[in-house]
């Protein structure tokens, strides 16, 4: 089990109308005793932008120049929106998770930040997950938009809503 990257578009409090981007690795490869990786890039769009019977999730698989592209004009796509999400929150191997308005995103220090952190990443992950307990309950405090925290006990997760 490898750690994802998860990119959470929240549009309301309603967390069914998210939209989630979860990348994985899937496939490593030797071709000529060159290693290759490819992700799987799985979107889940929200309820409220689900189009009657056009399905809700959309699946590819990229190498690692092309996810790296995905990412990059996605984050760049959102800055831009007229219509934005209230905020995006990006979850990324080893660091803590991050929760952005349009705005801050719109700052361009943050989006930089992301990209060189996913470079990073070429070389560090995939990185295990197997050692990070499973949650065995859900607490909830009223804020929103959602942030998952491991509690104290380290099994139990509080999903503060901002």
């Amino acid at each position: 089990m490898y750690s994802a990257i998860c990119i959470r578009f929240t549009r309301d409090s309603e967390p069914a109308n998210d939209d989630v981007v979860k990348i994985r690795p899937c496939l490593t490869k030797e071709v000529g005793g060159n290693v290759s990786t490819e992700y799987s890039v799985v979107y889940t769009f929200g309820k409220s932008s689900v189009v009657a019977n056009c399905g809700n999730t959309s699946t590819t698989r990229l190498d690692w120049c092309k996810l790296y592209r995905y990412v990059e004009s996605l984050l760049t796509f959102v800055t831009n929106d007229e219509m934005p999400f209230t905020s995006v929150q990006i979850d990324l191997p080893m660091i803590p998770s991050i929760v952005l308005s349009q705005k801050k995103m719109l700052s361009y220090t943050v989006l930089p930040e992301i990209l060189e952190h996913m470079k990073n990443l070429r070389t560090a992950w995939p990185c295990s997950s197997s050692s990070v307990p499973k949650p065995t309950k859900v607490l909830e405090l009223r804020r929103s938009p959602r942030h998952m925290i491991f509690g104290e006990d380290g099994r139990t997760v509080v999903d503060y809503k901002y």
